[in-house]
């Protein structure tokens, strides 16, 4: 929470306006020593100011060409709400400038020609109020930001516990099983783990069920993507900083790191981090300790490090773009996670998986897998590996009639998994050679009939008619479903 700061008077300007040259030189030589002032002639140059700098409290004039007094707070208003409006005026606008009081549209008026001391009280009340609102917004936005940071922490220690450990990843392959085999000797260990892996191979689940099979399983378990903040903004989200560290910091804020204390910090792309921040992460790996941006005394911690990328480390310290003794600190454990294309035992199981999460999160009703969609969905090379999965799955929950099977149609309308004419040699181009024998021959027993032809083949009227289309096959005309 940040402290009350003392009132400086002179830390807070006041922009005087008046179209009389005379009246502002004789405020300048009232109160130019004691206070911040600013002068303009017209309410077009003070709505300029008002514009490009902040204002503590308006002095304006009431009658004035072009823009009244009146007129020229509710627009400074409009620019900064906070800033705080007297009137200048004579003793026959009195009457609308008390109505105008009552409204709450100015703080007070001052009759001309003024009195030095009466104006001078003003201009302090002035200052006092506009320091009292600032205060109390900074104390409103802090309390706003410490009830976020505990409910940040708090999903960081709620995240994940009913099906987070390793029987959460679906392993029929000999190579993601030998990923779980080697994450489950590590589990009971402040070892740190380093997942390498392409982008959507499962990098945070594998993270995450170490974290939640482990001793630590009752602490948090905090993913940051390292990869995606600025330097100033990331040194300052995982090592916290102090009041006045910088522009904006008005209180102590705790870093990500003591978010994680006791816990796991999970740093998915660590190939991405400047060096800079790679010279803090060494520091933490090497004494167990940070130093948020401000601070004197570095903070003891116990956490967890599982780090993640999908670049060659190795590859980039050669290229002088990763330190060498930080990738030495980080891959004291390593773990490769395969790409989809290497676990083609698992496509199925983890579509259907798959299939069930998401319809939960769709709210539909999972209506399973037509044979012509796991064999495309088999065949696919997904360069996304199982997240490109997941988004073909997700679009075509969202694509197939409600209780039909999802088809290859569903799955592959915008990107087909092969043409006639692809390379005859793939396993997609033998998918579709497959595929058109069987509709031929189909089409030929059911005596051209597409519909009854459809229902033998496992699939829709309107998915045979899309994938006889997409393969040139004759779709002739005029038949319906029936």
């Amino acid at each position: 929470m940040p402290q009350n700061e003392p009132l400086d008077p002179s830390r807070y300007t006041i922009l005087a306006v008046d179209d009389e040259p005379d009246v502002l030189e004789v405020l300048d030589l009232n109160f130019g020593r004691e206070f911040r002032l600013r002068a303009a002639t017209s309410g077009h140059e003070a709505l300029e100011i008002l514009g490009s700098e902040p204002v503590a409290v308006l002095v304006t004039d009431q009658r004035m060409p072009e823009i009244t007094g009146l007129e020229l707070i509710r627009r400074a208003r409009e620019l900064q709400p906070d800033v705080v409006p007297i009137v200048l005026t004579g003793y026959t606008d009195v009457e609308s400038l008390v109505d105008a009081i009552n409204l709450g549209c100015i703080r007070r008026f001052v009759p001309k020609p003024f009195d030095p001391r009466e104006l001078r009280a003003a201009l302090q009340q002035g200052i006092e109020f506009h320091h009292l609102t600032r205060q109390n917004a900074l104390l409103a936005a802090e309390n706003a930001r410490l009830a976020e940071a505990m409910a940040l922490e708090n999903r960081y220690l709620k995240r994940g516990a009913p099906g987070s450990g390793f029987d959460a990843i679906v392993a029929h392959s000999a190579a993601m099983r030998k990923v779980i085999e080697l994450a489950r000797r590590v589990v009971d260990s402040p070892t740190t783990v380093l997942l390498q892996g392409a982008t959507g191979t499962g990098k945070e689940l594998v993270a995450n069920a170490i974290h939640h099979e482990g001793a630590r399983a009752g602490k948090a378990f905090v993913p940051v993507n390292v990869g995606t903040l600025g330097e100033e903004l990331l040194g300052s989200l995982l090592f916290g900083h102090r009041r006045g560290a910088f522009t904006g910091a008005i209180a102590d804020q705790k870093g990500l790191f003591e978010v994680a204390d006791g816990g796991t910090l999970f740093l998915d792309e660590i190939g991405e981090t400047c060096p800079q921040l790679q010279v803090h992460l060494l520091r933490v790996l090497q004494e167990g300790e940070i130093l948020p941006l401000g601070g004197s005394r570095p903070i003891p911690l116990d956490v967890r490090i599982i780090a993640a990328s999908n670049r060659d480390l190795e590859q980039e310290v050669r290229r002088g773009r990763f330190r060498e003794d930080l990738l030495h600190r980080l891959s004291v454990f390593p773990i490769r996670l395969p790409a989809l294309a290497e676990r083609r035992e698992d496509i199925r199981p983890l579509a259907e998986h798959l299939q069930q999460r998401l319809a939960v999160r769709l709210r539909r009703t999972a209506p399973g897998f037509t044979p012509d969609a796991i064999a495309a969905l088999e065949a696919h090379t997904y360069p996304g590996s199982v997240r490109e999965l997941g988004n073909l799955i997700e679009r075509a929950l969202l694509l197939c009639p409600p209780g039909e099977p999802i088809s290859a149609d569903d799955l592959f309308d915008r990107a087909p998994p092969a043409r006639p004419g692809d390379d005859d040699r793939s396993l997609q181009a033998a998918v579709v050679r497959f595929e058109m024998g069987r509709i031929t021959e189909m089409l030929a027993a059911c005596g051209g009939n597409k519909t009854r032809a459809a229902r033998q083949l496992g699939l829709t009227y309107r998915g045979l008619l899309a994938k006889m289309q997409r393969y040139g096959m004759t779709t002739g005309g005029g038949e319906q479903p029936s």
